[in-house]
């Protein structure tokens, strides 16, 4: 490996740690993640809790096997509602 190529290898090194901290990423990495995230929105939806339900069979027969009782989900305490492009998606959150 000669000196250049040294150099270079370091510079990369230099490069990659900094893209590691939040803090130290560097500006045009910067402007380019939030150019790609421009139309996207995170907020608090007002979905209710209970529009992702689904109905759950309480005696279901597996078989030889009959479970009367099945665990589910329970209810979250809200929405995050991300918009990215023209698409929404709602992330349960529970507190």
């Amino acid at each position: 490996m000669n000196e250049q190529e040294k150099r270079d290898l370091e510079e990369l090194k230099r490069w990659k740690k900094s893209l590691e901290s939040s803090s130290s990423i560097p500006l045009n990495i910067d402007q380019s993640f939030r150019a790609r995230f421009l139309g996207s929105s995170l907020k608090v939806s007002s979905k209710g809790v209970d529009t992702a339900d689904v109905t759950v069979v309480s005696s279901v027969n597996f078989g030889a096997q009959t479970v009367g009782t099945t665990v589910v989900l329970d209810d979250p305490t809200g929405f995050l509602e991300i918009v990215i492009g023209s698409t929404t998606y709602y992330l349960p959150y529970y507190s």
